[in-house]
């Protein structure tokens, strides 16, 4: 099982890890139960509608608790694959990393469809961390009504790297997937969108592209892990042919 660090890194470290970086890994060690999550709005015909996902968990440096984690955030905004607003912080999507004083980025943009990655901000005593998947949404009739198929990609795990693997199946709305083959993560498909608690797991997405050609999102642990190895992370992946 993956061990997970928090921001325990340097700068360098950050540049391979796609995570933010500078606090410590017990910033996620004490965290409360909660939901996340957050959704965009989604059309029914086929213009293209930009949105996603993200997730919030807050550290408070001084009394060294986490007072929040996956919070969902709902408002996500924009208009292409360049930028996104989320919960008022503009992030640039064509930095795969950003360090600054007080706000660190590191975004996968390996994707014809989507964007994913971890965004921090401090300030003061007060440490903000968002999880986010963004796209371009699959539109409703767009998603395939029939059959299965199977995506792989790339993960973020805490301040890990990594895998993701998914298999949909269309007519049963359902999606199995699992990060790093130690993660499991399982959801019911909603149109364009999907969701779902497993093992302590909780998982949000969309699919992305006009074909629903790749899928992303993000996860967190739902309760809170005595030993202190608590999750947080975001993923993408593309659809194979078969």
């Amino acid at each position: 099982m993956i061990k997970p660090i928090f921001f325990k890194l340097s700068v360098c470290a950050c540049a391979i890890a796609l995570t933010a970086c500078g606090a410590s890994r017990d910033e996620f060690k004490h965290l409360p139960i909660n939901s996340g999550g957050g959704y965009s709005s989604s059309r029914t015909d086929t213009t293209t509608t930009f949105g996603g996902v993200a997730t919030k968990s807050t550290y408070n440096t001084q009394s060294q608790q986490t007072t929040e984690m996956g919070k969902q955030i709902n408002n996500i905004s924009g208009s292409n694959l360049s930028s996104v607003v989320v919960d008022g912080h503009a992030i640039d999507l064509k930095q795969n990393s950003l360090f600054s004083e007080n706000n660190r980025q590191i975004i996968n943009n390996d994707f014809s469809y989507m964007r994913f990655g971890t965004y921090r901000t401090q300030k003061d005593n007060i440490i903000n961390t968002y999880t986010v998947s963004y796209g371009q949404i699959t539109p409703l009739r767009s998603v395939p009504p029939t059959g299965s198929a199977t995506y792989t990609g790339d993960s973020i795990t805490n301040s890990i790297r990594g895998t993701s693997y998914f298999t949909v199946n269309y007519a049963n709305k359902s999606i199995v997937g699992n990060i790093n083959n130690n993660i499991h993560l399982r959801g019911t498909i909603s149109g364009n969108s999907f969701k779902g608690d497993h093992n302590n797991m909780r998982m949000q997405g969309h699919f992305y592209g006009d074909k629903a050609q790749e899928l992303g999102g993000t996860f967190n642990n739902i309760n809170v892990l005595a030993n202190g190895n608590n999750i947080v992370g975001s993923f993408g992946a593309k659809k194979q042919e078969k």
